[in-house]
Order: C-alpha cells, then structure tokens, then sequence
C-alpha cells in the first residue's frame, strides 16, 4: 500500500476543478425520456395491431402521451440504458367483410401504465376503451386486448428498445435512429 502522496498518479482519481469526468468512471445518467417520447409517437402512431385477421384491422393513430423515466446511465465505462414508462394514445378498428369493404369502424384509447426494462419478457399491462359501447365494438376491444398485449414484441417497440441501446452507444439521435439497420442487440428478439 502506498503512503500518501507516494501514490502512481496514473490510479488516483482527483477532484477535477471543471467537474469532468475522466474515463467515464464516475456514475452519470442522461435523461433520454424526450426523446424516448418523439421516438415512440413515431414509431407507434400507426403501428399495426391486427391487419386482416379475421377480417379485423386494427391500428394506433397516435401517442397523447409519454411519461415515466427513461435513462442511460454510466457506470465504469459501461453504459446501462434503464426505463419505466407510461404509454397513452389512441386506437381505432374496423371489421371488413371479404370483399373488402368496412363493416363496421370505431374508434378508442388504450394505456400501457407500466412499460419497463425489468419486465421486458412479460406481457404489458394493457386498458383499452372505446368511443361507442356496442356489442360489435366490443369484438374489436376484446380482439385489440388480446393482440395489443403482444405490442411489447410488435417491431414497433422492439425498435424503440433497439434504438435506445443504439443511444447509449453511439450518443447521437439521428446515428441511434439508424443504427439498428447496422448493429442488431442480442437483448431485442
């Protein structure tokens, strides 16, 4: 053990006057939540749930909302990207008959309350509700709880999940947004 002020200054970490954190060693997080946000409304706002099985099509329009915390965080040089989220949008369906033409069409909201990292093999909880309550329309609810909860595994989210880790590598949206045509992570299935 060396004396003090012996020490190879090569391992002894200082207190730096303009707070740098050498070698990423110190833990840091960055906050990617607004762009988490942009990039969900992208991607799930007109992601396709159900398209045409059993004549039922079924898509989100758009995203109302995003909340919770999503982070990449730096620990030792490794980089842990970390989320909890709240995804709110609206829906809407139709049943067509086999020539093609609509049935019936309604429209609703859904809410995935608890979106994480920790629970990324589960399915999500999901509330789905609709505009107009009719017996039909609850076909279209019941078929979007069904399929929706698989929304985790859609290509939609798997490609936010593939971006995000594309963030903690590479640091920059635009080259996050299209790392994953590159770089494919053993995590996203």
């Amino acid at each position: 053990m060396a004396k003090v002020g012996e020490g190879d200054a090569r391992w002894i970490v200082q207190e730096r006057e303009d707070g740098t954190n050498v070698h990423g060693w110190h833990w840091q997080e960055r906050d990617v939540l607004k762009w988490s946000s942009v990039r969900l409304s992208e991607l799930l706002g007109g992601c396709k749930i159900l398209n045409g099985e059993d004549q039922i099509f079924i898509t989100t329009t758009t995203i109302d909302s995003v909340t919770g915390e999503a982070l990449i965080n730096n620990r030792k040089k490794k980089l842990i990207p970390s989320y909890e989220l709240a995804v709110k949008g609206q829906w809407t369906g139709e049943i067509k008959d086999g020539s093609g033409t609509s049935v019936l069409s309604t429209t609703g909201t859904f809410q995935l309350p608890y979106i994480s990292d920790e629970n990324a093999d589960e399915d999500p909880e999901l509330t789905v509700s609709l505009t107009d309550e009719g017996s039909a329309q609850q076909r279209l609810k019941q078929a979007f709880v069904n399929k929706g909860k698989k929304v985790r595994s859609t290509s939609c989210m798997q490609l936010w999940e593939t971006h995000l880790f594309c963030m903690a590598l590479v640091k920059h949206p635009f080259l996050a947004a299209n790392c994953s045509a590159v770089y494919q992570f053993g995590r996203v299935k």
